[in-house]
């Protein structure tokens, strides 16, 4: 039994639904050109290829350009 249990909590926690049912936010629509960065994550890039980057939660990017460089975070 105990090991039904488990499979149960694991296909659950795989499979992305929760113990009510589907998961309750809709899955967002990404576009596989962009390269998506989490919450506080940070970068350094050149400002040509600063148009690659997106914050997954939709924020935008906090970046400091210095010179040809831009050093970037996603605040939330």
């Amino acid at each position: 039994m105990q090991t039904a249990w488990t499979m149960a909590v694991l296909a659950t926690v795989v499979g992305g639904c929760s113990a009510g049912g589907l998961a309750s936010e809709p899955a967002q629509r990404l576009d596989p050109t962009k390269i998506y960065l989490d919450a506080f994550d940070y970068i350094e890039t050149s400002r040509r290829e600063l148009d690659r980057y997106r914050c997954l939660s939709g924020a935008p990017l906090s970046c400091r350009i210095v010179a040809i460089t831009a050093e970037c975070q996603c605040a939330y």
